[in-house]
């Protein structure tokens, strides 16, 4: 599975990065993938 963590407020989600963050509103491009 993939995991994205968002670098701004640490926002993890599996799969798929959302397109704003549902914690801190930050744009998809803030996601980074964890292998």
């Amino acid at each position: 599975d993939q995991i994205f963590i968002c670098t701004v407020c640490g926002h993890t989600v599996w799969s798929e990065a959302p397109d704003i963050c549902p914690v801190c509103g930050a744009k998809k491009d803030k996601y980074t993938e964890i292998e």
